[in-house]
């Protein structure tokens, strides 16, 4: 979990980045029936993506033999790459 892929320049990587977030939400978004929210209520539709993942996380956990994904600690560890990576690309 507290790996991250990296190639190429920081700028590219995290364009690259928002590129698959917004690939992500998107794909939610029009599995929920939320494409309006999308573009109206981002906000909406991200909080549901994320509490729709702890449920997932919970499933998993219940499920015997399954190794559970723990969500606030990749949560801490996405906020730590989101730092590290966007005070990497800041010119010095």
């Amino acid at each position: 979990m507290k790996r991250r892929r990296s190639s190429g320049p920081m700028e590219f990587r995290n364009a690259e980045r928002a590129r698959f977030g917004a690939g992500a939400i998107a794909h939610f978004a029009q599995a929920t029936d939320q494409m309006p929210d999308l573009r109206e209520d981002p906000d909406t539709v991200l909080t549901d993506l994320l509490a729709d993942l702890m449920h997932w996380c919970k499933a998993r956990r219940v499920r015997s033999g399954q190794r559970s994904p723990r969500f606030l600690e990749a949560l801490r560890w996405a906020r730590r790459h989101f730092v590290e990576e966007t005070r990497a690309s800041r010119p010095s």
